[in-house]
């Protein structure tokens, strides 16, 4: 049946024979309509499968949260460039329709801060938002210690020579 609610119809059927006698039968169907719910990873992997919703009923969301490097996810939405969430991952959705809801993402904040490890004059820290750009700039200050010459900088305190240099140019990848 096409066009057909969600619910029990009654269907009435006239069947006539051959000697023109006739007999009216009803039979009741119960339709039940169900819809797709796609979930889009929206730049990022690892979307749960599509689930179907049955009219009327709530579904409850999968789980599975969707991965992206530099962001967190803060749920679903209806629309593919929302900046909030409308439902959550093992949340409640209740609309009656074919839906596809899009991962929303916010970009992480890193912070980047400077040990003068054994010297003074440390720069101050540096925050970076994963999507405003490809690169930030380090900080060219250096620091200073006595007997010392300052090389650059390192992600451990104990390295031998520098990773990074004072202003040089930082990539997120």
């Amino acid at each position: 049946f096409t066009g057909v609610s969600h619910g029990t119809h009654t269907i009435t059927v006239r069947i006539t024979d051959i000697g023109g006698n006739e007999t009216i039968k009803s039979v009741s169907v119960n339709v039940v309509v169900t819809y797709t719910v796609t979930f889009n990873a929206n730049g990022g992997s690892g979307a749960p499968s599509s689930q179907t919703k049955t009219h009327g009923t709530n579904l409850t969301l999968s789980s599975t949260r969707p991965t992206r490097t530099g962001y967190t996810f803060l749920g679903w939405s209806t629309s593919s460039g929302a900046t909030s969430a409308t439902y959550s991952a093992g949340g409640t959705f209740d609309l009656n329709a074919d839906t596809t809801l899009y991962a929303v993402w916010q970009a992480n904040t890193y912070t980047i801060t400077y040990n003068a490890n054994g010297g003074s004059g440390a720069p101050a820290a540096q925050s970076y938002t994963y999507a405003t750009s490809g690169t930030i700039n380090l900080s060219s200050t250096r620091p200073t210690r006595s007997g010392y010459t300052f090389l650059g900088w390192s992600l451990s305190s104990t390295a031998t020579s520098p990773s990074y240099s004072a202003g040089q140019a930082w990539s997120r990848s």
